[in-house]
């Protein structure tokens, strides 16, 4: 029987280009960054780095996730040890630097240039709202809806769903109490299935 030289579904995409991977390390040499390596297996890369930033003495910590499906899905970026007010999911802290719609995710990118521009972009929009320039905020951020699923997903009960009543008033500030009523769901059986 002849062997098959084709990439298999199985192969982590640095398998099967590794020039892929060697691109994206040199990108990070580029930049004078030196990621260290804290997961890779099973398709999906995790790089930490000190990632240096204008005007601050000391790097920011960034955890970068590569896809299974590198080059073709966007990678996740969270700053661990930061807490900024928006464009960070609070739990996970991983960094909003693109919308969640699609086609805005060049895949011909290197990931560390990614970054690199869309951390310059993000830290400037949170400048500009934190200095009060509002118009060069909103002039820097997308207009786009910030999903709230993204922010439970794990750490809810399997099929579960968060409901709001829709009577209720919106709150007059940007802040207000939530009062939550979970329950357990327990499976049910029709007569006759297991």
């Amino acid at each position: 029987m002849a062997k098959h030289s084709e990439p298999r579904a199985d192969e982590d995409w640095w398998t099967i280009w590794p020039e892929v991977l060697d691109a994206e390390l040199a990108e990070f040499a580029r930049l004078g960054i030196a990621p260290r390596t804290i997961h890779k297996g099973n398709g999906i890369l995790i790089l930490e780095a000190d990632w240096p930033v204008d005007g601050q003495s000391v790097p920011m910590l960034l955890r970068i996730g590569y896809s299974p499906l590198h080059p073709f899905c966007r990678p996740a970026v969270a700053a661990p040890n930061e807490s900024f007010e928006r464009h960070q999911n609070p739990l996970s802290r991983e960094l909003c630097l693109l919308t969640q719609e699609s086609g805005q995710w060049d895949s011909n990118q290197l990931v560390a240039a990614f970054v690199q521009e869309r951390l310059n972009h993000l830290l400037r929009a949170l400048a500009a709202r934190k200095e009060g320039r509002w118009d060069d905020a909103a002039k820097l951020e997308e207009q786009a809806a910030d999903p709230l699923m993204p922010y439970f997903a794990g750490a809810s009960e399997e099929d579960s769903v968060i409901l709001f009543d829709g009577h209720a008033p919106l709150p007059p500030a940007p802040h207000g109490l939530l009062e939550v009523v979970c329950s357990g769901r327990f499976q049910q059986h029709e007569p006759g299935r297991v």
